[in-house]
């Protein structure tokens, strides 16, 4: 349950009202189903033409593709299509899932659809003049908005960080897009690749590795420094 996560499925199974989910199991609920068809519709619109991957299917075949993946590129990773030949528009399109990536208590990366939601919820306060970040009824704390900021700007400052020196460590014609791509998808755990991985250097392959390790660590770290304030505070 990558999208939504361990905590949810068991709040779902043990809670079939929706009045008595919790709150940020509503929230989780509430946005993968904003997501999902939005990253499906996305992806069978620019991919339809192209026949390389959706263009020769029947249609049934292109929406089921492009159901899945709008569930994967956020998490696990599968691919029915060749990503080496899918377009850039369709490459950008689907980083800017890769980067919401999964639900807390999930295996995927990401920055969490929890922090898009807290996010969300404090930019809506904003706007409204409110203090503080609500969601379903209910108030966030203001330390899980920092935790979300937090999130955002390392990956994207990480993405920034590694794309170039990939790109600098790629044998024969590396291409912008496709290194910006495979960047994130390492970085954010996702496991898509236009094929990158196979123009680089031994040294490059050693990079991109380490870039995996430090998208798995980077939210876990996050989530133990925010830990073990909220200790040392009480």
């Amino acid at each position: 349950p990558g999208d939504l996560g361990f905590l949810v499925v068991l709040d779902v199974l043990r809670n079939w009202r929706l009045k008595r989910l919790a709150m940020e199991t509503k929230l989780i609920l509430w946005l993968n189903f904003i997501l999902w068809p939005t990253a499906a519709l996305g992806f069978l619109f620019l991919e339809s033409s192209n026949p390389e991957t959706l263009g020769r299917m029947p249609f049934l075949h292109r929406l089921s593709n492009s159901l899945f993946h709008a569930i994967t590129v956020r998490n696990a990773g599968f691919s029915t299509v060749d990503f080496s030949h899918v377009g850039s528009l369709t490459l950008m399109f689907c980083s800017i899932f890769m980067f919401i990536g999964a639900a807390s208590a999930s295996m995927g990366g990401g920055i969490k659809v929890n922090s898009l939601g807290a996010l969300l919820a404090a930019s809506r306060a904003g706007l409204l003049g409110r203090p503080n970040a609500e969601a379903f009824g209910r108030t966030i704390p203001s330390d899980r908005v920092y935790v979300a900021v937090t999130l955002v700007l390392l990956f994207f400052g990480w993405t920034i960080f590694s794309t170039p020196i990939i790109f600098a460590l790629q044998i024969l014609d590396p291409n912008t897009m496709n290194t910006l791509f495979d960047s994130q998808s390492a970085l954010l755990n996702i496991g898509l690749s236009t094929g990158v991985p196979t123009n680089l250097t031994a040294a490059g392959k050693i990079f991109m590795s380490l870039l995996m390790l430090v998208g798995r660590l980077g939210p876990l770290t996050v989530a133990l420094a925010h830990l073990r304030r909220t200790r040392t505070t009480k």
